[in-house]
Parts: structure tokens; sequence; C-alpha cells
């Protein structure tokens, strides 16, 4: 009898195809963002606590 659909090797082997042009793909995005970008990149610390956090803007219930 046969199929239309895809052996069960082949798709995965599709899959790992698409999967390789992906990241492919990521690496060139984030080295043209990196060569677009003017400033030094400074990853976030895990003690690093959230602007909003810090110094939270006044609720519009603080003015009445």
């Amino acid at each position: 009898m046969e199929t239309h659909l895809p052996t069960a090797k082949s798709r995965l082997e599709e899959l790992h195809k698409a999967r390789e042009e992906a990241l492919v793909a990521h690496d060139l995005a984030r080295r043209t963002m990196k060569d677009c970008s003017s400033r030094p990149f400074t990853p976030f610390q895990k003690e690093n606590v959230p602007q909003n956090e810090k110094d939270p803007l006044p609720s519009p219930m603080s003015y009445l």
C-alpha cells in the first residue's frame, strides 16, 4: 500500500535540517545586531533589580 505520509526517519531528517538552518539564521541575526550596535553590551546580573522596583512611579490614587 502506497502512502503520501513521510516515514518517521525522513520526517526526523527534515526536522534536523530545519533546526540546523534555524540555528545558522539565529547566529547570523545575532552577529548582525552586534555589528549594528555601538553601545557595549552589559549582561544582567542576578542581583540587579528592575528600575520600577527601586523607584516606583506614583500611582494615580496618590494624587487624590
